[in-house]
Order: structure tokens, then C-alpha cells, then sequence
């Protein structure tokens, strides 16, 4: 059933709205974690609950520091190493490549979102990415193919800014160059939806893949 709801999904609005000499002015920009994949925290810390050895108390611990490491700019390998020397917890040897497997199962990438971007790129709008990352995360996303739709790909460890702080959204519009009103945000927090409003941005706070699908086909097929 919902491989049937993914090839519908897709011909519905890969052939309703037809690319025309505008689609090149508009940008639809899309917000990464919440939106193109949904993290499953449950099993990411299952994972970590099994390797460490701890109970739900220690993971809870664990899991307010590792809430930390984006604030305080240590990479996540040097933080899972100190969790070890902190329990006294010797790690696999393949460590590294059991927490990489641990974050692919972690991301959850939807489909149904993924072939939405594909179709309006596909259409000639501009598909951008704005994104509150660490470095070492990105780089991770980036060698796995999760950015590879997507044109510009700005990152807040590169830019220098987080969302929703104005000068991301500032810098968003100069990159995909176009004019608030001709862009459309897409974002899973409020808060980094109504900041981009602030700006008269048109944003969409994202519910369910079908929601923004409908969304979009509404806004864009009205500038048509």
C-alpha cells in the first residue's frame, strides 16, 4: 500500500504543475532533520544502551550530554570516547563502523519526501537546503548521498549561523538568489518557521509529507 501511495504521490505532482519560464525564479528551501529524514531516537539509544551497558538512568544522563555536543564543538567520536573512559567501558573494535550503521537506521529518510524534492527539482525550481549541523554530522550525510538533491546545501557549521537567528535566513535568500516572496521555507520547528516569516519568507511548517505536498501545490500553482 504505501509503495502504491509513493508512485501516486509522485505522478500526481510531477504532472499537475508544468515547468514554465518562472519555475527558475522561485526556490523552495528545505529543512533537513524532521523533514527529508525523521530520527528515531528510540532505536538510535537502544543502540547506545547495549554498547555502554547502562540502564535508563545513565542513558538519560548520556542523552542530555549528547544534547550538549553541537553547543560545545566537541566531535561526536571524541564524545563517545569519554563516555567510555567516564563508565569504564571498553568500545568494539568496529565501533566506528557499528555507530555509522547505528545512524543510518537512526535517519529514517522518507521516501515520500525525497521524491517530492526530486520532482520539483526535476521541474526547474531551485531546491535548496538550510540546515542546523555539526561538522562531523555533515560530512557524514554529505559521503552517504542525503545532500545530493539539493543546490545550495547550506549548513549552519559552515555558515556560521543557526536557524532561527535572521542572518541564516538572510544569507538563504542570497544564495538561492531570489526575493523573499518568491521563497518557500519548509521547516518542522515553529520557531524557525515564524522567524522566516518575520522576513517575508513564505514558510511551511511541516506536519506529514502529504500535508506540505498539498501545501506547495497550492502556493505554486497560485503564482502560476
Amino acid at each position: 500500500m504505501k509503495k502504491i501511495f509513493l508512485i501516486l504521490f509522485t505522478f500526481v505532482f510531477s504532472t499537475t504543475i508544468k515547468a514554465d519560464h518562472n519555475t527558475s525564479n522561485k526556490a523552495i528551501v528545505f529543512d533537513f532533520g524532521g523533514v527529508i529524514v525523521h530520527p528515531d531516537k528510540i532505536l538510535f539509544f537502544d543502540f547506545i544502551k547495549s554498547i555502554f551497558q547502562v540502564d535508563d538512568a545513565v542513558l538519560q544522563d548520556i542523552s542530555e550530554k549528547f544534547k550538549n555536543v553541537k553547543n560545545t564543538k566537541i566531535p561526536e567520536s571524541h564524545f563517545w570516547k569519554n563516555i567510555a573512559e567516564e563508565l569504564n567501558v571498553a568500545l568494539p573494535e568496529d565501533w566506528e563502523l557499528q555507530y555509522d550503521a547505528a545512524k543510518l537506521r537512526y535517519l529514517n529518510e522518507s521516501k515520500e519526501m525525497r521524491a517530492l524534492v526530486r520532482s520539483y527539482k526535476e521541474q526547474g525550481y531551485r531546491v535548496a537546503l538550510l540546515s542546523n549541523v555539526t561538522a562531523e554530522h555533515a560530512v557524514f550525510l554529505s559521503n552517504k548521498g542525503f545532500y545530493e538533491d539539493f543546490f545550495p546545501v547550506l549548513l549552519s557549521c559552515e555558515i556560521g549561523v543557526d536557524k532561527p537567528d535572521p542572518k541564516a535566513y538572510q544569507i538563504m535568500l542570497a544564495e538561492v538568489q531570489v526575493s523573499p516572496e518568491n521563497c518557500i521555507f519548509i521547516d518542522d520547528k515553529l520557531a524557525n518557521v515564524e522567524a522566516a516569516k518575520a522576513l517575508g519568507i513564505d514558510a511551511i511548517l511541516f506536519l506529514s509529507p502529504k500535508q506540505v505536498a498539498e501545501e506547495l501545490f497550492t502556493r505554486l500553482k497560485q503564482n502560476h
